[in-house]
């Protein structure tokens, strides 16, 4: 029988349930269980239960998938997961495999009817706890934003960070930050609000800062992202009548009274994100918490309030219009002359181009690249990599070597993995008899020997550890670099059968063509006259 221990801590430290106690524990119920059996121990140090996404857990479920283990055991069941839904398809795989489960802590096993029952009630009330821990955190932090001081890592353009020392009741000296005016940067955007004012456009304000080279505090160029998101921000506004009943009216917390708003401090916000779809947004009004910060406003409230009216009442203007059919070479395409991505444009009937972004925004003041015919080129492209991949010598052929290369350089470290785990047994056995021996013993010469001699195994130990940790790097290095190539191998062979058509007919089957294409290639270059294709590398 082959048996699995997991372990699992957040921190890393040696408070609480210690990975080694966690260890230690597992073993002393197989040795009582399962006498002589063989062990293998997977332990993450400074990984959260919240996710599955930890080096020693992964290996450890490719591990069951290939039928390696017979029983795994940890000390408690929240070691696994504390995420219900995580634990549930684990425990699904662990069934599928004929592995058992078994929770030192709670006391069951998956090979009893009871014993499952009892873990899914258990997994619910470990996903009830992290959530509860988490509401905590953040109702400490709306509690401190209630304070008006500064909770961010990194100040808004336009303010410095700077920290603040006090003495509480205690007497006890603490700090916390406040943000002071940037001067340089303060005076950069008000000039940002005052042009938006006039102009009523974030593009057209976009392409003025381009083509003046007025940057960001490092020295990057403004996207229109960037400047709406600068525009948006409430710490800029003056925190005064006006403004109370503009976020009163929105339906944000408000988590000072009137009275504070005395028009000679900004607005201090909390404002949670949260992902979708891979982009990050703020939450509603309702979930905001407002204060009166402790640092001085750049604009007053009624510009600001100005600001966001026209913001809101341009929303449908800045959405483009959909490109649909068109554009299959879209997030691949690169002006070769300035490296910005080059976007579809100017679509009449069949006929579109591909224009640089920049050349766009600068108004052809940073970047004057010729547009490239976009009907044409997506066809060039298709039939350039048909040729490229019925070609003998080409580069996907490369990559079933590489394939093969990465196939048995796994292997070879799963075998080195295995020879160190070994040789980690072996010192822990060995080290264990010498305790015991030292405990033992009352000879003084021998006492010297056995101590040198655990702390050369313990130096030992430390470098097996060491090397077992970077193989278990390489052998992820190496998943990673296997999946990427059978993806691109997938694509290649989709091209190579014909299942990719030129004609695209419907925005989904452009989607589906445009993803095959991603899955090879890593960028195309345009210099006005032709394009490159570059394949992916491994």
């Amino acid at each position: 029988m082959n048996i699995a221990i997991y372990a699992r801590k957040s921190r890393l430290s040696e408070k609480g349930e210690s990975i080694q106690n966690q260890i230690n524990a597992c073993k002393a119920y197989i040795n009582m269980q399962y006498p002589n059996e063989d062990i293998t121990i997977f332990e993450d140090e400074g990984f959260s239960g919240g996710n599955t996404d930890r080096p020693q857990f992964n290996i450890l479920q490719n591990q069951i998938k290939n039928k390696k283990f017979d029983v795994l055991i940890s000390y408690k069941l929240d070691r696994i997961s504390r995420n219900i839904n995580d634990f549930s398809s684990f425990v699904e795989m662990l069934d599928s495999h004929n592995c058992s489960y078994i929770s030192l802590k709670e006391q069951f096993d998956t090979s009893t009817p009871m014993g499952r029952a009892m873990m899914y009630i258990l997994a619910v009330f470990a996903q009830l706890e992290r959530e509860t821990i988490s509401e905590r955190i953040v109702d400490n932090f709306t509690g401190l934003a209630a304070t008006g001081r500064f909770l961010g890592a990194i100040p808004p353009e336009g303010y410095d960070k700077v920290k603040v020392e006090y003495t509480d009741k205690n007497g006890v000296t603490k700090k916390y930050n406040v943000l002071k005016i940037n001067k340089e940067e303060s005076e950069r955007v008000k000039f940002i609000f005052k042009k938006y004012l006039q102009w009523q456009s974030i593009s057209k304000l976009q392409g003025y800062c381009m083509q003046n080279r007025i940057t960001n505090r490092n020295g990057k160029e403004y996207k229109c992202v960037s400047i709406r998101r600068l525009l948006t921000h409430p710490i800029y506004m003056a925190a005064d009548n006006l403004s109370y009943e503009y976020l009163s009216n929105k339906g944000v917390n408000i988590a000072v009274p009137k009275e504070k708003f005395d028009g000679k401090h900004g607005i201090s916000v909390l404002r949670r994100t949260k992902l979708a779809s891979n982009a990050t947004y703020y939450t509603d009004y309702s979930e905001w918490v407002v204060s009166v910060g402790e640092h001085e406003p750049l604009i007053s409230s009624e510009d600001w309030i100005k600001t966001q009216n026209i913001i809101e009442s341009r929303k449908s203007l800045t959405i483009r219009r959909p490109i649909g059919k068109k554009g299959l070479l879209s997030s691949l395409l690169i002006c070769k002359k300035c490296g910005s991505y080059m976007r579809p444009s100017s679509i009449t009937g069949n006929r579109f181009y591909y224009c640089c972004e920049k050349k766009e925004e600068s108004r052809r003041t940073l970047c004057d690249l010729k547009n490239a015919r976009g009907d044409k080129l997506d066809k060039e492209i298709i039939e350039s990599l048909k040729s490229m991949l019925f070609d003998e010598n080409n580069q996907v052929t490369d990559f079933y070597v590489i394939k093969k290369q990465t196939n048995l350089l796994d292997y070879d470290l799963q075998k080195q993995l295995n020879q160190i785990d070994k040789a980690i047994k072996e010192n822990d056995s060995i080290i264990k008899s010498l305790v015991h021996k030292l405990a033992v013993t009352e000879n003084e010469t021998l006492l010297t020997y056995i101590s040198n001699e655990i702390e050369n195994l313990d130096k030992d130990m430390k470098t097996l550890k060491l090397k077992k940790i970077n193989i278990i790097e390489k052998i992820n290095s190496c998943d990673t670099r296997f999946t990427n190539l059978n993806i691109a191998l997938k694509a290649a062979e989709k091209i190579r059968s014909g299942a990719v058509d030129i004609e695209i007919k419907t925005p989904e089957q452009l989607l589906e063509v445009r993803n095959i294409i991603k899955d090879l290639i890593e960028r195309i270059e345009y210099d006005g006259e032709k394009a490159e294709i570059f394949l992916k590398k491994f």
